[in-house]
């Protein structure tokens, strides 16, 4: 992802906001309106909605490569709040011990 894409997604999320706090009904039928990159980028506000994934997990989800998610959650950390991690993880509170892995996680205002 060059630098004009990460731009152009810093751009998009007020946008992007605005197209989740739509209901259902609404997201549906502008769906097919918006381009490859916004309904990627919007999938994975999605996957890490609910719970911490790990890069892997979120290409794996959403079909791209770790690094192009990587760079979408790092231009998309300064308009929404995301628990990025680097050499250490979010860890839920039930999850004990194992592996540390970097996850990303959204979470509310």
């Amino acid at each position: 992802m060059n630098q004009e894409t990460v731009e152009k997604l810093k751009e998009l999320a007020k946008s992007i906001a605005y197209f989740q706090s739509l209901h259902p009904d609404e997201q549906t039928k502008l769906w097919p309106l918006l381009n490859k990159s916004v309904q990627s980028t919007i999938e994975l506000l999605e996957a890490i909605s609910d719970q911490p994934r790990t890069y892997a997990e979120l290409a794996a989800i959403i079909q791209l490569h770790p690094n192009t998610v990587s760079q979408k959650l790092n231009a998309l950390s300064e308009s929404f709040y995301i628990e990025l991690g680097t050499n250490t993880a979010y860890a839920p509170p039930s999850k004990k011990g194992g592996r540390m892995r970097r996850l990303a996680k959204k979470t509310l205002n």
